[in-house]
């Protein structure tokens, strides 16, 4: 319940930042920090109910989070730079497609690991087998 204090803050602080004629810009990125610090509220309240290991879930879990974030940041902002077509429409299809198999090959090489890597391949191989 305290939590969601965290995040119903950013209201009146954004009206606040609004009214003294702020960036507008300022309420989105407030609550993209509130919403952040909700998570790690979430996380906090879950190791002290359960002790489930804090520096095992951000290694394990969220340090792989933030580096596929990054590298599919990093990867979409390349292929929008390098790939322009003529037709708008045309390179949003193309720079997605692209996207999404960078993005793919890149949870698949640094967000999973062997274990989970193996069972993937294995329900593929019964799916292809079905299929075939």
């Amino acid at each position: 319940i305290y939590g969601r204090w965290i995040t119903l803050s950013a209201l009146p602080i954004s009206y606040i930042l609004l009214r003294i004629h702020a960036n507008p810009l300022i309420p989105v990125i407030l609550v993209a920090f509130l919403s952040f610090l909700y998570s790690l509220f979430i996380v906090w309240e879950m190791n002290r109910y359960y002790r489930f290991g804090l520096k095992r879930f951000f290694v394990k879990s969220l340090l792989p989070i933030a580096i596929v974030s990054a590298l599919c940041f990093i990867v979409g902002f390349v292929i929008h730079s390098f790939v322009v077509l003529k037709n708008v429409y045309a390179s949003l299809a193309v720079n997605s497609m692209l996207l999404v198999c960078a993005s793919v090959i890149i949870v698949l090489i640094f967000g999973v690991d062997a274990k989970d890597r193996d069972f993937l391949k294995q329900i593929l191989a019964s799916k292809i087998k079905r299929f075939s």
